[in-house]
């Protein structure tokens, strides 16, 4: 369960800034949100809770990971020293 948690957050970290479109399927999507539409095809494929929570924690550390200056600085200007 591990790896392909791992697998959803490095597709995560490629897509989630690219401008360009994927296609799922013969469905057009941006590809920010192609991570997001993917798992839930395989969890409409496989509907299983600890399947579905491993694999929304990969595209969300993936997210996290692309945006973490922005993290960081909302994170320091809400901290005041």
């Amino acid at each position: 369960m591990g790896s392909s948690g791992l697998l959803f957050a490095m597709k995560a970290i490629l897509l989630t800034d690219e401008p360009a479109v994927s296609n799922l399927f013969g469905i057009s999507i941006p590809s920010k949100w192609a991570s997001w539409a993917e798992l839930l095809l395989v969890y409409a494929l496989n509907p299983s809770l600890g399947g579905l929570i491993v694999h929304v924690c990969g595209v969300v550390v993936g997210v996290a990971y692309v945006r973490r200056h922005v993290i960081l600085q909302r994170l320091i200007g809400r901290i005041k020293v």
